[in-house]
This record gives C-alpha cells, sequence and structure tokens, in this order.
C-alpha cells in the first residue's frame, strides 16, 4: 500500500471479526512500531543514545481484556471482545518527561502498518489527569513495574464494519504561513 493512500484510508474500527491475528502480523506490527522516532532529552547535545523507550505487551487473554474494559465507559467495553490488544508502554527511566509523545510516535507508525495490513484498529489511552482508575487498572492487570507507563492500548482485529471516509477540513483552512 502507498503511504499517502495508508494515511488517507485508515479509520478507527470499533467492530471486529471474531478471528484470530495470527502472531506474525503482530510481530510486523510491533516492528513498524519499533522504528518510530523518540525524544533523546536526557542527554547533552551530540551524544546519541538509541534506548527506543517502548514496551510491547500483546494480550488475547479473555481475563485480562475484561479488565481493560471494566473501568471503561459503556460505549468502549467492546474492548473486552477484540481478538487482540497490544498494550503500548513506554519506559519513564529512559523517556521521563516526552513518554505520551514517544509512546504516540510508536502508536501511529503501528495504526499505518495495521491498515496497510488489511486489519483495524482503535486506540484507547491509558492514561488521564483527571482519572488514574483506567491506568491504575491497566498497571494491575499486567502487573507493570513503576517505571513502565502505559500509553494506550491498540485494539486490533480484522474489521467488521466499513466506516464513512473522513472529511477533513480544507487545508487552506489550517495553513498559517509565518504568522497567525
Amino acid at each position: 500500500m502507498e503511504l499517502f493512500d495508508a494515511i488517507h484510508g485508515r479509520r478507527s474500527i470499533r467492530k471486529f471479526k471474531a478471528q484470530d491475528v495470527p502472531d506474525a502480523l503482530i510481530e510486523k506490527l510491533i516492528d513498524a512500531a519499533r522504528w518510530a522516532p523518540f525524544s533523546n532529552y536526557l542527554y547533552p547535545p551530540g551524544i546519541v543514545h538509541n534506548h527506543q523507550p517502548w514496551e510491547f505487551v500483546v494480550v488475547r487473554d479473555s481475563k485480562t481484556k475484561k479488565a481493560f474494559a471494566e473501568p471503561r465507559d459503556e460505549e468502549n467495553k467492546f474492548v473486552a471482545d477484540v481478538p487482540v490488544v497490544i498494550v503500548v508502554c513506554v519506559d519513564k527511566s529512559y523517556s521521563m518527561t516526552r513518554w505520551i509523545e514517544d509512546g504516540f510516535m510508536a502508536i501511529e507508525n503501528m495504526l499505518l502498518a495495521v491498515h496497510a495490513l488489511g486489519l483495524g484498529a482503535v486506540i484507547m489511552p491509558t492514561f488521564s489527569v483527571r482519572n488514574k482508575i483506567i491506568e491504575d487498572s491497566t498497571r494491575a492487570a499486567l502487573n507493570l513495574p513503576e517505571n513502565m507507563q502505559p500509553v494506550a492500548l491498540v485494539c486490533i482485529g480484522y474489521p467488521d464494519e466499513v466506516p464513512e471516509p473522513k472529511k477533513p477540513r480544507e487545508i487552506k483552512e489550517m495553513i498559517h504561513m509565518e504568522r497567525w
């Protein structure tokens, strides 16, 4: 699939067929994620460290997926029934202040790869400044160490819906040259 076709065609999928996703495809998705950029914020200029702060927990277990669903609102309880969930985590000892950015850069690569492979996905953040219940329950379900920050669940499977095409704003409405 051509890059811009993937960018323009990707949609969030919330209904999946009851079909497992092969390990080989999961590995391809994680491979795409690990090529994402990340911050080297902690290190002095000129010193390159290639810490790649991500960790990925692949979840197929129905009990664990139910634990992910429990604290969520009714419209997001579908996470209990998706074929596979990849929990994207960032090691905060390598990404103390930019873990959100580092995590979501990897997730975007993963989402484009999902679409290119004919799969569907939706992300469900696991953190909130207003409500720590989802983060805490995710940590508990996965037994995450303290330095491991869960960024989001990526719910993946074979799509059982075809969302409407996206209608972005006109590009000229978004571009500001030099100043607002």
